[in-house]
């Protein structure tokens, strides 16, 4: 498969399409929780992975500013895994972890320091920046997306970073999309956004008039539809070069 029309611009989602965001995270957790004495293994990365997306859901909706999320993350994590957890000692750890308020400041410090890319993903982005203006779109945490972008190699490769926590509207919101525009100089026309969100990126593309490319990775997403999908960075390149 090959795009049906030439794009000057390909706006790329930062985690799980150019980084690998679950292995940042899961290496992060695993530190954060082993210095506090608690477990992390699949249970522990589960529970907090139940607790994240719900929250990150309810900033895309606007039930929760990021702040917030940053404040209360952790400690609705340790209270659902003290609660879902059968082993005693555990659930005391937690409890008394879910009172350590520096326990979310740790865990993005560590984040902030991972930059595990997507296998492939450096080499089909170097092979894309000679054809295409390359951008990084997120709603990410502003110090975790910069200092993760200015650590890795493929960050020569963009020619700019757009985070919704700068600009004061995220994904899927119009006006995100809108502000990416002016900035780059490009019409949405000219522009793909790439992405595995279902919602802020293939939705909030679509609504703001710019052709979308879902990165699924193997996942299905009912009801989402977008211009294209692939599953492999090497598909993402066949589809544009």
């Amino acid at each position: 498969m090959t795009a049906n029309k030439q794009y000057k611009a390909l706006l790329l989602d930062a985690d799980n399409t150019v980084f690998d965001f679950d292995r940042c995270e899961e290496s992060a957790l695993a530190e954060t929780l082993e210095a506090r004495g608690l477990p992390s293994g699949g249970r522990e990365l589960a529970c907090y992975r139940e607790t994240n997306d719900r929250l990150w859901r309810m900033v895309e909706t606007g039930e929760m500013t990021r702040g917030q999320l940053k404040r209360e993350r952790f400690a609705l994590f340790f209270a659902h895994l003290a609660e879902k957890t059968d082993d005693a000692a555990v659930a005391r750890a937690a409890s008394e972890a879910a009172k350590d308020d520096a326990a979310g400041d740790e865990y993005i410090a560590r984040l902030s320091e991972k930059t595990h890319l997507i296998s492939g993903m450096l080499e089909v982005c170097r092979a894309l920046s000679q054809k295409y203006k390359l951008y990084i779109i997120t709603n990410g945490i502003t110090s975790v997306q910069e200092s993760r972008f200015a650590r890795s190699e493929i960050s020569a490769l963009f020619d700019g970073v757009f985070i919704s926590e700068k600009i004061g509207s995220a994904k899927p919101e119009k006006a995100f999309f809108d502000h990416v525009l002016r900035e780059t100089g490009c019409s949405a026309a000219e522009c793909l956004v790439i992405g595995d969100s279902p919602t802020s990126d293939i939705a909030g593309g679509k609504a703001a008039g710019i052709d979308t490319c879902l990165f699924a990775r193997g996942k299905t997403a009912a009801g989402c539809e977008p211009t294209y999908t692939v599953n492999t960075p090497e598909e993402l390149a066949s589809l544009l070069l």
